[in-house]
């Protein structure tokens, strides 16, 4: 089971705005999860996020190729059951 971090903790973690959690969140590469009307991410969001971030701006991908790149090799994972 996953960990879960405040929106604003998330975002420090990750060096973002709460603005720029808002808009990768609307772009479908996280998901928030609301209790007592506050926002959490998940542990598997900041780690899916970072690997999403390294790609965007150290290799220069766009989102859509980095999202697809993460998502592929998330999926490769969970089939080989590792």
């Amino acid at each position: 089971m996953p960990d879960y971090f405040l929106a604003e903790h998330f975002a420090g973690k990750l060096g973002l705005s709460q603005e720029e959690l808002a808009d990768f969140e609307a772009r479908g590469v996280i998901r928030r999860v609301v209790k007592n009307e506050r926002r959490y991410y998940s542990s598997r969001d900041l780690y899916r996020l970072k690997a999403v971030l390294h790609l965007v701006q150290g290799k220069g991908l766009s989102l859509e190729k980095a999202r697809s790149r993460v998502d592929g090799a998330a999926r490769l994972v969970a089939v080989s059951g590792q």
